[in-house]
């Protein structure tokens, strides 16, 4: 991909320009090469995440996770939880202060040989104690609490409930304006809007499904991304 295509994001990069002007112009440019690309032999490809949080949770389980075949000669059962979401509070920079944050999605556990229970779920979490990280009023640290609800399924099963309980830290930064990249293999630019950032909690999860019950003490690593909208480009091969 030709550096002068991108050459127009960069100054934004470069100096984390921001604010509603800046994304507006950096869609126009995006059009623009989007455009110019197909002329220079690169195939463009356009994409849209939601700002979102995914997050893995390992640890030990006690009880009787479905179905008993999957567990047999296993002594102490290990189950990691796998969870995707949409944070919405996370788009607004008003918020990054804020003391409550609210998150639906997806869960799945794992046992040692594939998916146990899957569902949605939703999450409360609030922020008893905030302070800035270093001298930037955009980077944030927040002490977290949080309890999470989940309807959950086995395939031949059933439905059933679960629920979570945590505390943990989190650092978050909001970021607004475009990105870029380039390389000989391809290229990827673009604007993100939203809270960029990571977590680690202690949490107690609780499932049960008809008869099936278990609970398990696990540590989740978790990990926040903004809304983003951009192009990835691929050259053509001849």
């Amino acid at each position: 991909m030709p550096y002068w295509l991108l050459r127009p994001l960069l100054p934004g990069v470069v100096k984390g320009a921001e604010g509603g002007a800046v994304i507006r112009r950096s869609a126009a440019r995006i059009a623009v090469l989007a455009a110019a690309s197909s002329l220079c032999g690169c195939l463009p490809l356009p994409f849209a995440t939601p700002p979102m949080e995914v997050a893995a949770a390992p640890g030990g389980a006690l009880g009787q996770p479905p179905p008993p075949e999957r567990w047999q000669g296993i002594g102490s059962p290990t189950v990691t939880t796998l969870q995707a979401a949409l944070f919405p509070m996370g788009l607004d920079p008003k918020l990054l202060n804020r003391q409550l944050d609210i998150g639906v999605g997806g869960v799945v556990d794992l046992g040692p040989q594939g998916a146990l229970v899957y569902g949605p779920y939703v999450e409360a979490r609030g922020f008893p104690h905030t302070w800035p990280s270093g001298a930037d009023d955009r980077s944030i640290y927040r002490l977290t609490v949080f309890a999470s609800a989940q309807a959950l399924q086995d395939d031949n099963i059933g439905w059933g409930t679960g629920f979570a309980v945590g505390v943990g830290l989190e650092s978050a930064t909001f970021t607004s304006g475009p990105f870029g990249a380039t390389d000989p293999s391809g290229s990827v630019f673009g604007v993100a809007h939203g809270e960029v950032g990571a977590g680690i909690d202690l949490q107690v999860a609780a499932r049960q499904l008809q008869d099936y019950h278990w609970i398990a003490l696990q540590l989740r690593v978790r990990g926040r991304l903004p809304g983003a909208a951009g192009l990835i480009l691929i050259p053509f091969t001849y």
